[in-house]
């Protein structure tokens, strides 16, 4: 005979009626993500309520200080509010006390911004997140917020008070079809929303559905194109002053940019004899460089930013190769004259921020490569698939050893220039049979 254990029944926290209520506490539901404190009735959560207590800071204009009570135990609970209380007032309510709390209200707006702190290790996220994202990822995440709800308003679902809970399957399904422009950018689009549903439900320890899971990514076929080396020399060739200016014939007055920098054509070879990122060429700086016995430069300790980013740690030395083209470069920069200092090798004296630096790199070889002229579509990235497809034929197999790569998976599909490898195949005296 089947034997039946009969649950325990939870129930709803107890609460004296106001006049009978210590001051300050309150009971809040981390499903109705609100304060139930004088409609109990209302809520069908019992499990889900919590104790918290709100103390008011001296001095302010309604600053509360607060902390959810970890017991289903009123006495016990207004102990511990007193507790907090005696302790605030010990340290004069300093912000380095930490609130615990972790009662996230349950509106969509405030889960959003949740998240970006989240993201960016702020305030009682700095032990629970693993990385500091990039400003660049921030925008993006930024830019997917926006659209949803820009999304629901065109479907009429969006209110000021809408619920993290309340987005459906239908709202995603809405906002996905009108993402049309790419599949990159729907995957792209899918991965934010479905980590921040996920990484919300975690973070909150709440029952948050993710209405983003039965979406499948939209499978891209990746064909990197790198730049040649004969249109690489070209475009060397053509970044000179008389060739910088951009005039734009949208604007009333005639508007114009400049994007020619002295340093452009010395950030442009790094990169191209490195095949490392902008930001790690643009951070690297003379002391970074490593000598052999002959005193001749042999290894260049490169920064990692993704690795750095992913570990949460301030550098990451990465050893590169100086070959005999890449040390003529570094002596034709003036390597014997600043070497061991603490100078950037791309453009210390140029009075603009890296990150800047790093913007302009871009926008600056597009300008230049289209004059050109050779009906490409290509950008700066193609630099670096350019440089690291090179190497790949240089060592005769695994090149990830040299870039920084975990394995050669994601170098085959996003950098190594299929025509360049097969061309160099081509050029072999192969015997098959």
């Amino acid at each position: 005979m089947s034997k039946f254990v009969k649950t325990k029944k939870i129930e709803p926290l107890y609460l004296p009626y106001k006049n009978g209520r210590e001051k300050g506490i309150q009971v809040v539901c981390k499903v109705c993500g609100t304060y139930i404190t004088n409609k109990m009735e209302t809520c069908t959560h019992p499990e889900k309520q919590v104790y918290k207590v709100l103390i008011h800071v001296p001095g302010t204009n309604g600053k509360k200080r607060t902390k959810n009570l970890p017991t289903r135990d009123y006495k016990r609970a207004v102990l511990l509010a007193k507790e907090f209380e005696d302790e605030l007032k010990y340290y004069n309510f300093s912000e380095n006390i930490e609130q615990q709390d972790n009662d996230h209200s349950l509106l969509l707006d405030e889960m959003m911004v949740t998240y970006k702190k989240f993201l960016q290790k702020d305030g009682i996220y700095q032990l629970k997140s693993k990385r500091i994202r990039g400003s660049g990822h921030i925008s993006q995440v930024d830019r997917v917020f926006d659209e949803f709800k820009k999304s629901l308003i065109r479907q009429g679902d969006c209110k000021k008070s809408i619920l993290i809970t309340e987005i459906t399957d239908r709202m995603i399904r809405k906002f996905l079809t009108e993402i049309t422009n790419t599949p990159s950018k729907y995957n792209h689009t899918l991965s934010i929303l479905g980590t921040f549903f996920t990484k919300m439900k975690k973070l909150t320890q709440m029952n948050i559905p993710n209405p983003t899971e039965g979406y499948e990514q939209i499978p891209i076929k990746t064909n990197p194109k790198s730049i040649p080396v004969n249109e690489f020399n070209r475009l060397l060739e053509i970044i000179k002053p008389e060739n910088g200016t951009k005039y734009y014939s949208n604007y009333s007055k005639k508007k114009k940019d400049e994007f020619y920098r002295p340093w452009l054509i010395s950030a442009l070879k790094l990169t191209y004899l490195t095949g490392r990122r902008r930001e790690d060429v643009l951070e690297s700086k003379f002391s970074d460089i490593i000598e052999d016995e002959e005193g001749m430069p042999i290894i260049l300790n490169m920064g990692n930013t993704k690795i750095e980013r992913s570990k949460g740690i301030q550098r990451f030395p990465d050893p590169v190769p100086i070959f005999p083209q890449f040390r003529d470069f570094l002596l034709e920069i003036g390597y014997n004259e600043f070497k061991g200092t603490d100078r950037y090798i791309i453009g210390h004296d140029c009075g603009m921020e890296r990150e800047t630096m790093k913007n302009f790199m871009s926008k600056a070889f597009s300008h230049f490569y289209n004059q050109l002229n050779t009906g490409k579509q290509i950008s700066h990235k193609s630099i670096r698939k350019a440089s690291l497809t090179r190497m790949k034929l240089s060592v005769n197999g695994n090149a990830n050893n040299l870039t920084g790569h975990a394995g050669e998976e994601v170098l085959n599909k996003y950098y190594y220039d299929k025509l360049i490898i097969a061309l160099d195949l081509a050029k072999k005296d192969i015997t098959m049979f």
